[in-house]
Formats: C-alpha cells, sequence, structure tokens
C-alpha cells in the first residue's frame, strides 16, 4: 500500500510568519523516499487568496494538491522553486488537483528551466491510474503553465469530473469554468496528450447510488484555453475536448498523433460530442496518423490559420483519415462549422471530408489543399457546405505556390498562385495569419488563399518586448556575421532568412534559447550582395530585422 504523507505545519513544511498579500505562505521539501506528497488546504494556517506555496526543487513520487481556493483577482500560485521539480519513479499518477479553485500551477518558478515541473514515467496500475496531470474532484478556474510531461501510460492532461454519488447533486449545477493550459510540453504518451472534458455527452453515464440507478450526464466547461503547447507522439487524439461552451485552441504544435492506430481515437485536435462555441487556429499539425482536425460537435466552430501535414498519411491499417473532418454524434439542430485559410499538405484521402448533413451556412473558403490523385477534388462535399476559392493542387513541388516545399516551408512564394486570389474574410475575424502577419497585405489589398499570408518583410510584432539589445554585426556584411540577443523568456526559436522577393534562404533547426545573451554565428557565403531579412520566430518571440549583403 502506498504511504501517504499530509504536510502539516510541523511536518516537511516551512511557513512563513507574513500574513501579507502574495505571501509565499508555505515551501515544500521533496520526500527521501516514494511516498505521496499531498498539500491540503484544510490543514495551512492562514492560507488567504493571492498566497503561493512552493515546491523546492528535487524528485518527488506523487503529489496531490487539495482544497485550496483563490479569488478571481487573486489566485493562489503554485511554483517551483530553485530549479525543476520532478515527479518519477513508476508511480500510477503524477499530480493531481482535486477540489480547488482560482488556482495556478506555474513552472515559471526558476529561469534556467523552461519547464520548472517534469512529470515522468507514470504507469497504469490494473485498469485504473496513469495520468500524468489530473483536474477533477469539482476542480474549476485553474491555469497551468510551463509544465514537461513525458512518458505517461494513460493521458498527459485530464480535466474533467466524472459521476459519482459523492457529487452528483453538485453536477447538476457544476460547470468547470476557465481552465487555461498553456506553454506544455506533452511526449511519449500512451492515449490522449490532453483529455478535456467528458466524452458521453450524449449518452451520460449510469450511476447508482443507494440502490437507485439513474442516467446523469457530464457537466460543460466553459471559456476554455489551450495554447502554446508542443504535443508529440501519442497513441491516441492529440488533444481531445468535449462538453465544451466557448474555447480557444491556437499556436499549439502537434506532431505524431494517434500511433496506437486505435479506431475511433485518431485525431490531432478533437471537438468531440457537446462542443460549440470554439476557435481553433494557427496549429501546425504534422505526421500524424489520425485526421488533423476533426470537428463533431454542435457547431459555431471556426477553423483557420492551421497547417496541416501529411494526416493519416503513415495510418496502417485500411480507412480514410483526412486533413479536416466534419462529422456529428448528436440528431440535434447545430451551428456552422467554417474552414477557413488552412493549408492541407498530403493528407491520406482528401482534404476536407464534410460529412455532417445537419449544420446549416457551413463553409469552406480560402484553403489550399494538395492531395494527389485519386483524391484531387479534395474537398467532399454535401448541400450543407459552401465550398469555394480553395485551391487544390496534385503534388508541393507545382510551380508558382509554396517558397521551399521540400524542406517543409509552406509560405507563398512571391509568384505564387495563392496570392491576392482569395476573398475577404475578416468579417469572419480573419485578420491575420499563421504567423500573426495583417491580413490582408498590404492594408486594402487582397485576400491570399492558406495560412500564410504574403507579407515580406512586414509583420505584427506582438512579441518584440520579449526580446532585448537586439544586435546584427557587422552591416554591411559578406554573408559572414553574428547576431546577439537576451530573451525576457527562455524560448524555442527558429531563424529564417528571407530575399527582397519574399522567398525563405536559410532556415534554421530550431533550438532553445535562455535568458542570457545568446549569440549566433552565421556563415551564409552562398547569398549574393543584396537586402535580406532576418526573422527569429518562437512561441514567445517574433522579430524582423533587415540586413545587407556587400560582396
Amino acid at each position: 500500500m502506498i504511504k501517504i504523507i499530509i504536510l502539516f505545519f510541523t511536518f516537511l513544511l516551512l511557513y512563513t510568519v507574513s500574513f501579507a498579500q502574495n505571501a509565499v505562505r508555505l515551501t515544500v521539501l521533496p520526500p527521501t523516499t516514494n511516498i505521496r506528497t499531498t498539500i491540503d488546504g484544510a490543514t495551512i494556517q492562514g492560507l488567504i487568496p493571492g498566497d503561493t506555496i512552493l515546491f523546492e526543487h528535487g524528485t518527488y513520487y506523487q503529489i496531490v494538491i487539495k482544497n485550496i481556493s483563490g479569488t478571481v483577482t487573486k489566485p493562489i500560485v503554485i511554483l517551483n522553486k530553485s530549479g525543476q521539480v520532478i515527479i518519477a519513479n513508476n508511480p500510477d499518477f503524477g499530480l493531481k488537483v482535486g477540489g480547488c479553485s482560482y488556482l495556478k500551477l506555474s513552472g515559471k518558478g526558476y529561469n534556467s528551466y523552461y519547464y520548472g515541473w517534469l512529470i515522468k514515467d507514470i504507469i497504469t496500475t490494473g485498469t485504473s491510474g496513469g495520468n500524468g496531470l489530473s483536474m477533477d474532484d469539482l476542480s474549476t478556474n485553474i491555469e497551468v503553465e510551463n509544465i514537461e510531461i513525458k512518458n505517461v501510460s494513460y493521458v498527459g492532461i485530464f480535466a474533467k469530473t466524472d459521476p459519482s454519488c459523492a457529487f452528483l447533486e453538485q453536477l447538476k449545477t457544476f460547470s468547470m469554468n476557465n481552465i487555461l493550459i498553456h506553454d506544455c510540453y506533452l511526449h511519449k504518451i500512451g492515449h490522449e496528450g490532453m483529455y478535456l472534458g467528458s466524452s458521453k455527452y450524449k449518452d451520460g453515464y449510469s450511476v447508482t447510488c443507494n440502490n437507485i440507478t439513474s442516467t446523469v450526464y457530464p457537466h460543460l466547461l466553459k471559456n476554455l484555453r489551450v495554447y502554446n503547447n508542443i504535443v508529440d507522439s501519442t497513441g491516441w487524439d492529440a488533444v481531445q475536448i468535449s462538453c465544451v461552451d466557448s474555447c480557444k485552441v491556437y499556436n499549439n504544435r502537434i506532431s505524431h498523433d494517434s500511433q496506437d492506430d486505435s479506431a475511433n481515437q485518431m485525431s490531432g485536435i478533437l471537438f468531440g460530442g457537446g462542443s460549440k462555441n470554439c476557435n481553433c487556429y494557427n496549429n501546425r499539425i504534422v505526421d500524424g496518423h489520425g485526421d488533423g482536425i476533426e470537428v463533431l460537435g454542435l457547431g459555431n466552430i471556426k477553423v483557420f490559420n492551421n497547417l496541416i501535414v501529411n494526416a493519416g498519411k503513415d495510418y496502417t491499417l485500411t480507412g480514410s483519415k483526412h486533413g479536416i473532418y466534419v462529422g456529428s454524434v448528436t440528431n440535434q439542430d447545430i451551428g456552422a462549422t467554417l474552414i477557413l485559410n488552412n493549408t492541407i499538405i498530403t493528407p491520406r484521402t482528401y482534404g476536407i471530408n464534410f460529412q455532417n448533413n445537419i449544420s446549416i451556412g457551413s463553409k469552406a473558403i480560402n484553403n489550399i489543399i494538395v492531395v494527389p490523385s485519386p483524391y484531387l477534388n479534395a474537398i467532399v462535399n454535401n448541400l450543407n457546405l459552401e465550398n469555394s476559392y480553395n485551391l487544390t493542387k496534385a503534388t508541393i513541388t507545382e510551380p508558382n505556390l509554396f517558397t521551399d516545399p521540400l524542406k517543409g516551408d509552406y509560405s507563398l512564394s512571391f509568384f505564387s498562385e495563392a496570392k491576392d486570389n482569395g476573398i475577404d474574410l475578416s468579417s469572419y475575424g480573419v485578420t491575420f495569419d499563421i504567423l500573426g502577419n495583417p491580413r490582408p497585405y498590404p492594408k486594402g489589398g487582397f485576400f491570399d488563399r492558406g495560412a500564410f499570408e504574403y507579407t515580406p518583410g512586414v509583420g505584427i510584432d506582438d512579441h518584440s518586448s520579449q526580446i532585448e539589445g537586439f544586435n546584427l554585426f557587422p552591416n554591411p556584411n559578406n554573408g559572414d556575421f553574428t547576431i546577439k540577443f537576451n530573451l525576457k523568456t527562455p524560448d524555442y526559436i527558429t531563424l529564417y532568412i528571407y530575399n527582397i522577393t519574399g522567398k525563405c534562404l536559410y532556415k534554421s533547426t530550431e533550438k532553445f534559447y535562455s535568458l542570457t545573451e545568446n549569440a549566433i554565428d552565421l556563415h551564409l557565403s552562398s547569398l549574393l550582395s543584396g537586402f535580406y531579412l532576418i526573422k527569429l520566430i518562437g512561441k514567445q518571440t517574433l522579430i524582423n530585422h533587415q540586413f545587407i549583403i556587400s560582396k
């Protein structure tokens, strides 16, 4: 039996004497053996909204955080201290948040670690367990940031409360609100990378309490946000979202989803039953076995500016996998699904397969779809889908299309057929592209098709404040030069160099850069004399800088 240690005032707990707002109320030390560490708000003397709980760096076996509540303006902050907090050694779950509200779980406590929490090597015992991080037992208003989860046998991040006799009455009125998951890294996950909301929207749960069996339907998630995450190598869906009203899923990088080839569990991003009023944009989904994006919800779902590459292409069994698939798990009237300005590259079968015969007002507009024969029609139509201004091609190397597709650069070339040939979708909120560049370019011009707007040397510098002291020298130079910069936030950055026609001539591999001064030496003797643009693009970083090569 697993021993449990509850951290009271005098046991492995260091209280501060200050009761001021934002005080460090306690510091938790790692155990010396494989025992569970439990933080129970009911036992913490003087804990008030706005306080911080620190976890000293080191290795923990399991952590339970329960009965802790802040307020909307003063959340309780759970933070790593002096290094990385590691949960490991083959427990059957990693970190459980139960019965908490207005809580922020952050890995930003020590600058040397972008992911200040590491949850790894989580196993399944019997038929239960195996989650990396769970939020349940009526938890709500939780923010999770800068956490790495890997080698997990079941689910990476789990957020929902399943019906039970303990929560039966509360669930009739409960909703899980304001769950924010961002800047996390999930990889090598056995089932879903993220399992957010119940998949039993239609049929509910059969629950027996006091010898009375009843059907209980799951609660809703409201105002869900999932952004700036990396999800790689999941057995099932990378991100599964169900029973949600209002969500945004954006700026995520997803690769190698659905590796187990398990039927009905195969997608990069899934909007399951009960999902509505959601925006899914600026995501990159590559090399998965499942559909890139699957929509089965209640509608009013907008899918735009996504790059989907090789969806289902390596699926080992028979069956169709698509760039974007739209279906339905309910017979009730549902809202529209809008599929706008996506770039879909070589899926297993159709680029867009629209099989929802119930929704009204659905549209597929301004998409680029590259798919070989026999699926060159690319879009499976029905009478409920408006299909217009989409560009379909048979190969990625079609002339006048992409900048450098053989190297994975699907931005538009200067002479691209997709450039200036779209329809204005600003009325649908499509006013920027996958890189944050404005649409249309130039202002007052025409929309491009696909996820990338052709904008050489111009961009929305949303994250320029995250970089300090940028310097490129010498400038002019002969192709040998150095750039130096400091980051306010550690980041994974890719460096690009473009010529004045917008052609990408150089792309670095993505690399992690810290807060200290960073230096990059470049030796590009093959570049001719002329004007060039250098771009540094990261999850929190975007900067443009012009330079001259003179020989």
